[in-house]
């Protein structure tokens, strides 16, 4: 039938008094066989065909009629837009069923463009009655909508896992930003989708293409706040149907457009720190979700095993010393980030999370990178001492009496603070009872005693690490040593 079909078009085409229509005529042949070799979207495919059919006809009875400019100008644009069109759908009829089950919309879009113009030459020919064009458009979107729907349940198959994970890691990140996209279009297909895109995030690393999760891919499962603070709730939710995930929505938040955009930005920074990390040192950030609420929050890794400071109070025989190069070098990958630096801005035990696994030695994660900059930044204004009241007694001098710019030397200050914290299991300055007292006098320039317990002894505070936290909270920010200095300084 094909080869009947497509010897009709040539000769008809052969005789129509219009400059390049057996070249039309041949670009008409290719397209109808090209349609039987595409992989998916079968059904607008076949309507595709249907219409370059029709079109066949219509030549047919051209040729016996007067040809008009406007006819020979719009065969000469359909030639142009047919030859393009052509060209990609011998593309797509190479791709395997997989890659064309990513490239669906490429694939879609290039099919909708083909046939609407063959409807244009249709009805500027004179060839087809307006209404009937009409009526043939809206048949052609009623199988747009049954192809995708088709194509969304082969995403949602988890039949299909394992050919999706055979794809390249490009496909199957293009493939990943499609089913996150579609993730909340049907609930039925939902849980599905979840599981396939779990597996291929498993098997690609990094984070969702996404950063902003408002498709489903979170769900709540503490309604109330489980901890709280000036700023933060905290609060657990699941993300992709299968991981415990950390939510920390930020009350007090300004809605206004600028706010939300510092906030966006930010998060994006806090994106490519994992590329760069692998999640080694710093607590992986999946993501931010701003339409559950009043208030955005974001999403990071679930660490069951708590703070730092919890952490080395209930398990006193942890090695002190490897948590505390971890923490610096979870300060090396910010300090280290292009095109620039980034200060954590509020390094301390709290802000500090434990990997116990079974088999590998207890690892230091820091968390909350930035967090700090958020809410001073994007909240509601309340005073900076209700906002950082707690985390006094780490901040450096410049923080509490300048202008209050986070910095990596200020980083370097919290992360000497930090090191006396855990390695004497009490917050600095444990002998001063007032928060501000504390801070005041890290202003005039004293700072915390040397504690001298044996067991502190017994933890690593000997005079090597000493000198460093001394140098590290130098008064002048430029007298303090960078990270790379601090992790040359420190034992392996």
């Amino acid at each position: 039938m094909a080869a009947i079909l497509n010897t009709g078009i040539d000769v008809a085409f052969s005789f129509v008094p219009i400059p390049g229509a057996p070249q039309l005529g041949s670009l008409v042949q290719e397209i109808i066989a090209l349609c039987d070799s595409v992989k998916v979207n079968k059904r607008i495919a076949r309507k595709l065909s249907e219409r370059c059919d029709t079109f066949q006809i219509a030549f047919e009875k051209a040729s016996k009629n007067a040809v008009t400019q406007d006819m020979k100008d719009t065969a000469g644009e359909a030639q142009i837009t047919l030859t393009t069109n052509r060209d990609k759908m011998r593309i797509w009829a190479q791709y395997s069923f997989w890659k064309s089950l990513v490239k669906y919309n490429e694939i879609s879009n290039g099919i909708g463009d083909c046939y609407a113009t063959i409807n244009e030459c249709l009805d500027k020919f004179n060839f087809a009655a307006h209404d009937e064009i009409i009526t043939q458009g809206k048949a052609f979107q009623e199988d747009l909508k049954r192809d995708h729907a088709e194509t969304l349940q082969n995403f949602a198959d988890v039949k299909n896992t394992v050919g999706l994970l055979a794809l390249d890691l490009p496909l199957r990140k293009e493939a990943m930003e499609t089913m996150q996209n579609r993730l909340g279009e049907n609930k039925e297909m939902q849980e599905g989708l979840a599981k396939n895109l779990a597996a291929l995030l498993e098997a690609s690393g990094g984070i969702l293409p996404n950063l902003e999760l408002s498709h489903g891919e979170v769900a709540r499962s503490t309604a109330e706040p489980i901890a709280l603070s000036p700023s933060v709730d905290l609060m657990q939710g699941i993300y992709l149907r299968k991981e415990v995930v950390s939510l920390k929505r930020l009350r007090n938040t300004q809605s206004d457009s600028a706010a939300l955009k510092h906030f966006v930005r930010e998060a994006k920074l806090w994106g490519s720190v994992l590329e760069v990390d692998q999640g080694q040192y710093i607590v992986p950030f999946y993501g931010y979700v701003r339409n559950d609420g009043p208030f955005p929050y974001l999403v990071a890794r679930y660490m069951p095993d708590g703070n730092a400071i919890d952490f080395v109070q209930a398990h006193p025989e942890v090695d002190h010393r490897a948590l505390i190069r971890d923490i610096a070098q979870g300060l090396r990958v910010l300090h280290s980030m292009e095109p620039e630096p980034i200060a954590h801005g509020n390094v301390r035990g709290a802000n500090v999370m434990i990997r116990a696994g079974t088999g590998t030695r207890v690892t230091a994660l820091l968390a909350d990178f930035g967090l700090s900059k958020i809410v001073a930044d994007v909240a509601v204004p309340f005073s900076i001492t209700s906002k950082f009241d707690a985390s006094y007694r780490w901040f450096a001098p410049e923080l509490t009496q300048g202008d209050g710019t986070f910095t990596v030397k200020a980083d370097i200050y919290a992360w000497s603070m930090t090191v006396l914290e855990l390695i004497t299991h009490s917050h600095p300055w444990r002998d001063v009872k007032h928060t501000n007292a504390a801070a005041h006098k890290a202003a005039n320039g004293e700072r915390p005693p040397r504690p001298a317990e044996p067991e502190v002894v017994e933890r690593g505070l000997d005079d090597h690490l000493w000198e460093l936290m001394t140098q590290g909270w130098s008064q002048d920010y430029l007298e303090r040593p960078d990270i790379s200095q601090v992790l040359a300084a420190l034992p392996v």
